[in-house]
């Protein structure tokens, strides 16, 4: 009255014939012997001809990758302008000191050591100033343009 549910058997292709080969539920230490062609042999738990997926990248990958790179190759520009504004502040600080010490220099002595080198060290803070002028200059019209490069 009660049908019971179908049990189909596990099968594996004999490597001589191809003909379906019914595989025991239980595992034998020895080999299957095909009812057609009477071949003996034995499965293997891992497949022989294994096949490796190489992981392909998509093109939402790559566009999230580019897009990442720019992202941070625009935020060290943003960096190396801030460096660059801070440096040239620096510069003029100290151009603006050492002048003020130039300045009490000549008028205590007409020209002695220190004042020779604070005017050396004012020529520097100059050098200094215009360099960090131009690379923030430089770097804020890079950082303005559309294509940052790196």
């Amino acid at each position: 009255m009660f049908d019971e549910p179908s049990q189909h058997p596990l099968t594996y292709p004999c490597p001589s014939c191809g003909q379906p080969v019914e595989i025991p539920t239980e595992p034998t230490a020895g080999p299957l012997q095909c009812p057609a062609c009477g071949e003996q042999f034995i499965i293997d738990d891992e497949p022989s001809n294994l096949e490796f997926e190489v992981p392909q990248t998509t093109e939402d990958e790559l566009d999230a990758r580019r897009i990442e790179r720019i992202s941070k190759l625009r935020r060290s520009i943003y960096r190396s302008r801030s460096h660059a504004i801070i440096a040239a502040v620096v510069c003029a600080v100290g151009a603006i000191q050492l002048t003020i010490l130039l300045a009490h220099e000549a008028r205590i002595s007409v020209m002695n050591w220190r004042a020779a080198l604070y005017l050396i060290l004012l020529v520097l803070a100059v050098f200094g100033i215009r360099f960090s002028a131009k690379s923030a200059i430089a770097l804020h019209r890079q950082s303005k343009s559309g294509h940052p490069t790196g």
